[in-house]
């Protein structure tokens, strides 16, 4: 019997897993104050012994601000520090997406453009993850019923409940198209001094490993872009390209490309700004242009790499975007 249910196709599969998530945000500054918290969830093998499989993304932002993206059991690790927190007040669920047959050949900026295209068409808001072996986004729960079917009239999507029969979603859920986007993205900012690397650490690796991350967390990463994603027994980083290697030997995957952040610099985005992810990523799409996506509580990041930096920012101007550093 499936886990989880499962929108199936030939070009990818989505798989709305279990998780219901909360998206929260906080100071950099208070990091500390949660820190008892991170290192329980992230790295106690007791706690994770008796909760597999759970969702966790903790990211530290240039601008001095973190956001914390996790699931019910995780928040109760949390339960002590909540109210220091800014939350986005809305149940999301976690959309785990991984290729079909055709989907090999089509680049990661295609792929999140047909994904968000017809979500931003419908008004549906959406929140980004990329990792280091796969892609997310996450939707509102209230929305999951038209986002099934926006998916579906649109790309030929299938939605399975978890007993693995046919999910029947009532055709007057979807509302009309919307003409234009309701939030209409023009300004972009490059930093043109960070260079980034996606890696992949284990759960198995040694201590110190551990002990430098944590260091990373939180003393040693207040202005720059970070991002650790935690999912069952894998965790995707986001780190700076200079300090790779001062891990341990051994203990990080390495996906071999430089990332060169480019950040949506529209003030705060809000959370029902729709049609953000598909303004930014239509236009590499077209270009094949390889993306780590990653929406944060006020804004995205779109990484791209860093040979195709310059030809990005090129597409971009020509659509119409202002770019910033």
């Amino acid at each position: 019997t499936p886990s989880r249910n499962s929108i199936t196709m030939d070009l990818f599969e989505l798989h709305v897993t279990h998780h219901r998530v909360s998206i929260n945000s906080f100071p950099v500054a208070e990091v500390g104050t949660h820190s008892f918290a991170l290192l329980q969830v992230l790295f106690d093998d007791k706690w994770r012994q008796s909760n597999q499989d759970q969702f966790l993304s903790f990211t530290i932002c240039p601008n001095g601000l973190c956001t914390l993206v996790m699931d019910d059991i995780c928040s109760q690790s949390f339960s002590a520090t909540l109210n220091k927190m800014s939350s986005s007040d809305e149940v999301w669920r976690v959309v785990r997406v991984e290729l079909g047959h055709s989907g090999a050949n089509e680049s990661q900026s295609s792929i999140t453009a047909k994904l968000s295209g017809p979500l931003a068409k419908k008004s549906i808001p959406i929140y980004y993850c990329s990792t280091f072996d796969s892609e997310m986004f996450m939707l509102r729960e209230k929305d999951l019923d038209e986002a099934t079917l926006a998916l579906q009239n649109v790309l030929g999507v299938t939605l399975f409940d978890e007993t693995g029969e046919k999910r029947t979603v009532a055709t007057n859920t979807v509302g009309s198209d919307s003409s234009t986007l309701q939030t209409q993205i023009n300004k972009l900012r490059v930093f043109s001094n960070d260079r980034l690397q996606c890696m992949k650490m284990t759960r198995h690796n040694p201590a110190a490993a551990t002990h430098f991350l944590l260091n990373l967390m939180l003393f040693d990463n207040r202005n720059q872009l970070f991002s650790i994603v935690s999912v069952g027994d894998e965790i995707s980083l986001i780190l700076r390209e200079q300090i790779v290697s001062r891990f341990p030997p051994g203990c990080l995957q390495s996906g071999g490309n430089v990332w060169r952040p480019i950040m949506v610099d529209e003030g705060d985005l809000g959370f029902t700004s729709c049609g953000v992810v598909y303004c930014v990523t239509k236009p590499l799409a077209k270009e094949d242009i390889e993306v780590f996506y990653l929406s944060v509580f006020d804004t995205d990041y779109c990484l791209v790499t860093d040979e195709d930096l310059d030809r990005s920012i090129a597409l971009l101007q020509q659509e119409g975007f202002a770019i910033g550093k």
